[in-house]
């Protein structure tokens, strides 16, 4: 007991437990991608049958333990939850006590700045914030507002590390939004501009990659990847093209349509501060109890821009290029862009930057005209379904104009 063998594979360490005859506690972590091997799941069955009844056990510890269904019934399941914030504001001042007997620290922040330090630790395991608070004031002897974006890139690490979510850094929470509208047309910005205007991180959720091969994976993804953005609270849940994964052409009861119950579930008893915002192209490949109200607490429509929207996103993409907006005809522009989306508008400027610099010319209003009379936009490839979606969208959603 207390001893710490030199395990190395988990095999190793298994035999060891096997062979031993002595009363103990046996700790195992890191043990999880292993718990579908059958070598494992033979030593472990044996294991359980040499110490049932008497005086020991094996404790499995990680992160997503996912034993083989042929172990399974062995194992009485624990789930430990996120700190509270107190044990992590007790916990930063041990960090800081034990590094003051080393070197002089400062800690320069207002109630205000701990109130953000502790919920952007949320999350976070002891160890991970140990870390991060002694690399904060190692560098510079002081625990300042600062250090609050190391605390966020960390966060960034863990999310990305689950292989499923993406996180867009910005530092509490309604229902959501479902966000419906034509391609291009800022429905993923919005996402980003209300996660910035909240100052939370936002977290974007890629439907594809969700998908597995093996039964019950893909549900079990959806799952981790809930309780993920779940522990990260309070944050922006973005679920980009949620028809991609929600689509009703999976009637026969297949991924889809199980991930579909499972987030619906979710979404209707959800108590954490995760604000969901999805957005949808096609709307007639979405699911009708998704569209129910109270499902979101608002649902919005998204159109080709209007006449003063164009003028301003090519008045920025042109900003944005270091081209000064008042050496174009902008009128003229906006009208030549009449039924393009503003990813098109954009599109057409960096296009008009390439010929001019491939014909060692500057960018003119000309040659950003030619650009845009050989783009054929949406409005005119796809007219009969915006045209579609617009119908729909006038008795049923919000125009967000």
């Amino acid at each position: 007991p207390g001893q710490t063998p030199d395990s190395g594979p988990p095999q190793k360490a298994l035999a060891f437990i096997e062979r031993s005859n002595i009363e103990a506690i046996f700790h195992l972590r890191g043990l999880g991608p292993d718990l579908h091997e059958p070598v494992v799941i033979a030593q472990l069955k044996s294991i359980h049958k040499k110490y049932f009844g008497h005086r020991g056990a094996l404790v499995v510890s990680g992160n997503g333990l996912d034993p083989s269904p042929a172990i399974e019934h062995l194992f009485t399941p624990m789930n430990l939850q996120a700190p509270s914030p107190e044990s992590y504001h007790t916990f930063v001042q041990a960090v800081l006590r034990d590094l003051a007997n080393r070197l002089h620290v400062q800690v320069k922040l207002s109630s205000a700045d701990v109130s953000k330090l502790l919920a952007a630790l949320h999350g976070l395991t002891f160890f991970e914030v140990q870390k991060i608070i002694t690399q904060a004031v190692i560098e510079d002897g002081v625990l300042g507002r600062e250090d609050l974006a190391a605390v966020l890139q960390a966060k960034r690490q863990i999310i990305e590390r689950s292989g499923v979510l993406e996180y867009f850094p910005h530092e509490q929470s309604p229902k959501g939004l479902l966000l419906i509208g034509v391609q291009g047309c800022g429905k993923s910005l919005c996402a980003k501009a209300v996660a910035a205007e909240w100052n939370l991180p936002l977290i974007r959720l890629d439907p594809s990659n969700l998908y597995n091969r093996y039964v019950g994976e893909t549900e079990k993804n959806l799952r981790r990847a809930i309780k993920l953005a779940e522990q990260m609270a309070p944050v922006v849940l973005w679920i980009d093209e949620i028809e991609k994964s929600l689509s009703q052409e999976d009637a026969d009861g297949g991924p889809a349509q199980r991930i579909f119950g499972t987030f619906l579930a979710w979404l209707q008893d959800k108590k954490e501060s995760v604000f969901v915002i999805a957005t949808a192209n096609d709307i007639s490949k979405l699911p009708p109890e998704l569209m129910r109200k109270g499902r979101f607490d608002e649902i919005f429509f998204v159109d080709l821009p209007k006449e003063e929207a164009r003028k301003r996103i090519l008045e920025i993409h042109l900003e944005k290029r270091k081209r000064d907006p008042a050496k174009f005809e902008i009128p003229r522009l906006v009208e030549q862009t009449r039924g393009f989306s503003g990813a098109e508008i954009e599109q057409a400027v960096v296009s008009a930057l390439y010929t001019a610099f491939s014909r060692e010319e500057d960018l003119t209003t000309e040659s950003l005209i030619e650009e845009i009379e050989l783009t054929k936009p949406l409005s005119v490839t796809m007219a009969e379904r915006i045209d579609s979606l617009r119908d729909w969208a006038k008795d049923r959603a919000v125009w967000a104009d």
